[in-house]
């Protein structure tokens, strides 16, 4: 297990019904994309239509093998246009995320449109990017920085596939949007293959496109589960979906980071996070535990718990829970926070009243000082044990289930 505390995280809040904003820096787009997706007159031509991109990627727990998945709509009748998933090895030198797998999607579904729209010399065609990825969402939106430099070549492929794109923006959608993609991908990681589609459509585009920047450095073997030559029927395809759910990260059901409502956090308003860390042996298994509640009312509105290993120190687990609360609330876009724990020493240090003399704490230390400073307003306050409950049942359920939940870590 990866010992290292998060440097990224981004929670995923579902159940947002209201559509992003078009890119705002690179993209320039001159058409707001707004609810009616498939209501513009049939196209007659390649260059009239206008595109639906919505992708997905899967990472297997276990193996870290990720699959992805891409749909391509037209949006004058919602017809299907292209739909194709590779399977992608894990490398290595390198940790496959879920934002890295919904990144190269999105990067080969740009590809395909430029070679379905027969665009490479001429200009980029209307594209509307779908995704229920809140992070790349923003990413593209300008709303985020690309702070993550696991993501940022991504991103840049991506910037240079859409560069002088002025038709080209992106729209925040449910993840019941991009179900059809997600299931794609799912088949990829089941399948350990790619289907013929997508296997063509990539020969096809290297022998008849420009070289690019973007596209992924991986290669893709060939499993075609959608063509009539299937040897798996959807019934046994579904039942192996739900067989490798359990030892996938991309599983929506168990708990990532939604807010308790479908508005976006004020950044206006104060918010308080609760932290706690526990560790059995000190050092031994060890989780952390973090709530964030609305200061005018009480009410949570997001919480997430952390499992660190079987080798931690209970100060390192109440560090790595400040640290990740803090990372996930900056990310749901708070600006002003206090932060409230029951460890006297781990407020201290932040505060810079007590001087950090264990020197496995340093780390921690600088990068809860770091957090800080990406926040307008940050405060701390210690609180009584009592008060600290429900971060403390977050924590043990950490522990119980020696399990993450509540956000991502990239």
């Amino acid at each position: 297990m990866n010992t290292q505390h998060p440097r990224f995280i981004s929670p995923a809040v579902r159940g947002s019904s209201s559509l992003a904003a078009p890119f705002k820096s690179r993209f320039h787009p001159t058409r707001r994309c707004a609810t009616m997706l498939f209501s513009s007159s049939t196209s007659s031509s390649n260059e009239d239509t206008t595109y639906i991109l919505r992708f997905d990627g899967q990472v297997d727990k276990v193996t870290n093998d990720a699959g992805i998945g891409i749909i391509i709509y037209d949006a004058s009748n919602g017809s299907k246009l292209w739909s194709g998933y590779c399977f992608i090895p894990k490398k290595a030198e390198n940790e496959m995320t879920k934002n890295v797998a919904d990144y190269m999607a999105l990067n080969d579904g740009l590809r395909v449109i430029q070679f379905l729209s027969s665009s490479y010399r001429t200009t980029l065609p209307r594209i509307e990017i779908q995704t229920s990825n809140d992070i790349i969402s923003k990413h593209l939106n300008g709303k985020y920085r690309v702070s993550s430099k696991i993501l940022l070549p991504w991103y840049e492929k991506v910037c240079e596939l859409t560069k002088g794109g002025d038709n080209v923006a992106t729209v925040k959608v449910d993840k019941v949007e991009t179900k059809l993609a997600k299931q794609n991908a799912m088949y990829a990681i089941k399948g350990r293959d790619s289907d013929n589609n997508y296997k063509s459509t990539m020969r096809d585009i290297s022998t008849t496109s420009p070289p690019s920047s973007g596209g992924n450095d991986f290669s893709f073997p060939s499993f075609d589960i959608t063509s009539s030559n299937d040897n798996v029927s959807t019934t046994e395809a579904q039942k192996e979906v739900e067989t490798i759910a359990a030892n996938t990260s991309w599983e929506s059901s168990n708990g990532q980071a939604e807010l308790s409502n479908s508005q976006s956090l004020s950044a206006d308003k104060t918010y308080i996070l609760r932290f706690d860390g526990g560790s059995r042996g000190n050092p031994g298994i060890a989780g952390s535990g973090m709530v964030l509640y609305d200061s005018d009312d009480g009410s949570e509105v997001w919480s997430g718990y952390q499992y660190l290993g079987d080798n931690f120190t209970n100060n390192e687990a109440e560090y790595v829970g400040l640290i990740t609360g803090l990372q996930c609330a900056r990310s749901l876009g708070v600006e002003r926070i206090v932060a409230q724990g029951d460890s006297k020493l781990i407020l201290q240090q932040v505060e810079g009243k007590w001087k950090v003399k264990a020197a496995h704490l340093r780390q921690y230390y600088d990068e809860a000082i770091s957090m800080k400073k990406e926040f307008a307003s940050f405060e701390t306050c210690h609180i009584e044990r009592a008060r600290n409950a429900r971060a403390d049942e977050l924590a043990n359920t950490a522990m119980d289930t020696k399990q993450s939940r509540g956000f991502e870590i990239q």
